[in-house]
């Protein structure tokens, strides 16, 4: 690395993050609390973004005397106003922001790593159809069972030679780029769920970010469940598992009647969350009146092992 050479100054154009539903705006920065630094790194320049008040930055490396271009700029400026709403994060942000990457970072280090666990796997499961000659929903399942059988604990291992076999023999540069590069993704994604300590994923929470990127956007190969995946399904899948943390629920004791209790245990182990509205007719014949409760088992969902409702119900966190 040479000799830094520093070029700091304000940004002083405004900048307003635009949601991706009816370009709600998710984060306003004053950019006065933006500076831009560059370095020379070799034959290569940083440019670095930061926000000061919340110790946050984004930068990208091009090449020595690329300037940085207002589309640079632009990308820069998204990816640390990612950074800056994980810190800021309000209620309301949490409830409409339409980016599940602020709402992730902000979770690290309030989710257990059971929730984390179990997100992880909600993100494989519209990969699963791309494991040709392999159990896909069986190996989910076996992951999110290990997640109850390990609790809290620090690692759960469990046998992912099959899955490591597989990528390697469903290489990219073994057989068709196209097909194949969907198997190993989705094998890569089983792995980081049945083995959170892997080398692409050092943690629970490193596991979640990892299998949320990589199903981010629908896959470019033909994908029988095209309506799946995407940003609205890791919105959906964040807010069923880890709730509203800016509110929390009072589960009263006398609500655990033994319908109650019947139904939440049924749904939880037969994965069957399609009886939520009949837990919440219950849940309300048991004198329970809570809104939030009642709306979130009777809405449209989806609903993922995990969800806030049937944990709080069973003890699970």
């Amino acid at each position: 690395m040479t000799e830094p050479e520093s070029n700091s100054g304000t940004d002083r154009t405004a900048f307003r993050v635009e949601g991706g539903v009816a370009n709600s705006p998710v984060c306003v920065m004053d950019p006065l609390d933006i500076t831009t630094d560059s370095f020379t790194l070799g034959p290569q320049r940083l440019y670095v973004l930061r926000h000061p008040p919340t110790g946050t930055s984004a930068s990208t490396k091009v090449q020595d005397g690329e300037p940085l271009t207002d589309g640079l700029r632009a990308e820069l400026l998204h990816r640390l106003s990612i950074e800056v709403l994980s810190k800021t994060m309000t209620e309301a942000q949490w409830l409409r922001c339409p980016d599940a990457r602020p709402l992730l970072l902000f979770l690290k280090g309030r989710a257990t790593r059971r929730k984390l666990r179990l997100f992880a796997c909600a993100m494989c499961r519209r990969s699963l159809y791309l494991l040709v000659g392999l159990d896909g929903p069986t190996l989910l399942r076996q992951a999110e069972d290990a997640t109850d059988e390990g609790g809290n604990a620090t690692t759960i291992r469990l046998p992912i030679e099959e899955l490591r076999d597989y990528a390697a023999q469903h290489s990219i540069n073994a057989r068709g780029r196209e097909a194949q590069r969907g198997e190993v993704e989705a094998s890569h994604l089983l792995q980081s769920c049945r083995d959170p300590v892997h080398p692409f994923s050092q943690t629970e929470w490193s596991a979640a970010w990892h299998n949320a990127m990589l199903a981010r956007n629908p896959f470019l190969w033909n994908n029988p469940n095209s309506e799946e995946g995407g940003p609205n399904e890791q919105l959906a899948a964040i807010r069923d598992i880890f709730g509203n943390p800016f509110r929390s629920v009072a589960f009263d004791p006398s609500w655990l009647t033994s319908p109650v209790v019947s139904l939440a245990q049924g749904s939880y182990a037969d994965r069957a969350f399609d009886r939520l509205p009949i837990l919440a007719n219950a849940l309300e014949e048991s004198g329970c009146n809570d809104a939030d409760i009642l709306t979130h088992c009777r809405g449209s969902g989806p609903h993922y092992r995990g969800c806030w409702v049937v944990d709080s119900l069973l003890g699970k966190e």
